[in-house]
């Protein structure tokens, strides 16, 4: 029998085998075993995996940054169930994004508890993380990043201390794109909103962060060569367009 979080009982020789109620990882790592839903978090990542119909997320961060996380839940519109607490060490203010061609969540960057920018490329494929071990961007965080399913690809901008340098990930390399300051998105871009425009096959990215918390109201387009300034307007400078508290 299948429950609607896909746990299975399974009786054999007369002995049945009851499902366990999922565990979720507090802040210090240890299990809470009566809970089925996430703790409160903010500055963690979630996305949309179209092939098997969930939301994934990863990550994030207790109330007044105290704890930080390193589970991996999934939400099927249901809902929610712990489906590991073992891959990308704890971390928030990462991105996500998911790769439809290879079915597959592909992370990168974040900060831990020791304040250090991570520079590492994860995926989860529904099962397991993995380590890629790739040579890649710098480490960074606040950064934003979305999936390019014309020309297959995960497209990354922005973050702390960064330039003008956009970055894409194929599932095998990251190649890296250079434009100057006056043909791209602002530099040192924090938590800009990004998404893919399957119809035009156009990345656009509004908003984010600079300098001083100053926010920006420019809306640009990255077609996989140039970004374009498409405009200046629109809705109020802000930036964590992409990221939740909670």
């Amino acid at each position: 029998m299948t429950s609607r979080h896909g746990w299975r009982s399974i009786v054999a020789t007369g002995v049945a085998f009851l499902p366990m109620t999922p565990l979720s990882v507090l802040g210090d790592g240890c299990p809470d075993w009566s809970s089925d839903t996430p703790e409160g978090r903010g500055y963690h990542a979630t996305v949309f995996d179209s092939a098997r119909g969930v939301t994934v997320m990863f990550g994030g961060a207790g109330a007044g940054g105290a704890s930080f996380y390193g589970d991996t839940w999934e939400w099927d519109g249901d809902g929610w169930m712990l489906r590991s607490t073992s891959g990308p060490p704890p971390r928030k203010w990462h991105a996500m994004a998911y790769d439809s061609a290879r079915g597959v969540t592909v992370l990168f960057g974040g900060s831990g508890p020791n304040d250090i920018t991570d520079a590492d490329t994860w995926e989860w494929d529904g099962h397991n993380w993995t380590n890629r071990n790739v040579a890649g961007p710098p480490g960074r965080r606040d950064h934003a990043m979305t999936y390019d399913s014309a020309r297959g690809v995960t497209v990354l901008y922005g973050g702390t201390r960064m330039g003008t340098i956009t970055w894409e990930w194929d599932g095998e390399t990251w190649r890296d794109y250079w434009t100057p300051p006056d043909a791209s998105p602002q530099p040192w871009l924090l938590f800009p909103g990004m998404a893919y425009d399957s119809a035009r096959r156009v990345t656009v990215l509004f908003g984010g962060g600079i300098g001083n918390r100053v926010n920006v109201s420019d809306t640009w387009e990255w077609n996989g060569t140039e970004w374009s300034l498409k405009a200046t307007g629109g809705p109020e400078p802000r930036a964590s367009t992409e990221k939740v508290s909670g």
